[in-house]
């Protein structure tokens, strides 16, 4: 059975829409697909905002050069830090965090690398056991 669809309007920059229309064009899909699989990624990868579960994945932090404030702060997150590794590709840094634990408890990590840190972290979930209804 076909899901419902709703229309609804939002506003976004240009040079956006701009890169929107050469994605969509590029997969050769039109512009509603790819807004679409994006929502659902981002809904996906953000679920632990909405809803408080047992979660494992990995936290990938881009250009850390404040390397050791990171140690200090994992060391703060030792019940969910599973594993910690630091790469250099070239002139950028790249931290991976495996962690397991309550969601709220990586989100807390997420943003405190994100705002105190002022580095780029995205988390890529590996298991989780969540669903947004």
């Amino acid at each position: 059975m076909k899901e419902r669809k709703v229309r609804f309007g939002v506003s976004v920059p240009e040079k956006l829409t701009e890169k929107l229309n050469k994605l969509a064009l590029a997969l050769g899909f039109d512009r509603s697909k790819v807004v679409t699989d994006a929502l659902q990624e981002y809904l996906q990868a953000h679920k632990h905002y909405i809803v408080e579960h047992y979660c494992r994945g990995i936290l990938v932090v881009v250009d850390a050069s404040k390397h050791l404030d990171i140690l200090s702060t994992l060391s703060k997150y030792s019940d969910i830090v599973k594993f910690y590794n630091h790469a250099n590709l070239g002139d950028v840094c790249v931290d991976m965090i495996l962690v397991a634990g309550k969601s709220s408890k990586i989100t807390e990590l997420h943003r405190t690398l994100e705002e105190a840190h002022r580095l780029t972290v995205r988390y890529v979930p590996v298991a989780c056991g969540a669903s947004i209804t």
